[in-house]
């Protein structure tokens, strides 16, 4: 379909009356809106409302609010290691797991990776260590399924 020749824009009241019945509040107008429209930026904020059901609250509530479904999903640790790198990290470490409880050169010995997953050429830097601690072994092994 041809574009239309004049696309009508709604003017500042009705804009604001808008906002009004869809209870946007000037902090998610300034925190959530604005950096989505002009940085195209994906917003962080918390997952949780200290606010009561609308059921519950003395407050006059927004018809809409008595349908609105308030859940949160909460991961300890979080699990986004792109959205929470700095309490989040993929690096695993292979090799023995030293005590603890004491501390001695040999509880250094371990490979660190930056992804649990590696790669058929991260695997062969593995195996081609020429330090005596980290010898290995490659086991062939196979995952199969008959059909019944």
């Amino acid at each position: 379909m041809p574009d239309p020749s004049n696309v009508p824009q709604p003017d500042h009241l009705t804009i604001r009356q808008r906002q009004q019945a869809f209870n946007y509040t000037i902090e998610e107008l300034k925190m959530v809106i604005t950096p989505m429209v002009v940085e195209g930026q994906e917003t962080t904020s918390s997952m949780g409302t200290d606010t009561p059901l609308a059921v519950l609250s003395d407050r006059p509530q927004l018809l809409f609010k008595y349908f609105k479904q308030l859940f949160a999903q909460v991961t300890n640790p979080p699990i986004d290691p792109i959205r929470e790198e700095l309490v989040m990290s993929l690096t695993t470490s292979i090799g023995p797991k030293p005590n603890l409880m004491e501390e001695h050169p040999e509880a250094c010995r371990r490979i660190r990776v930056k992804q649990p997953i590696l790669t058929n050429a991260e695997l062969q830097k593995i195996r081609e260590i020429a330090d005596p601690h980290f010898t290995s072994k490659t086991l062939k092994c196979s995952f199969g399924c008959r059909g019944t």
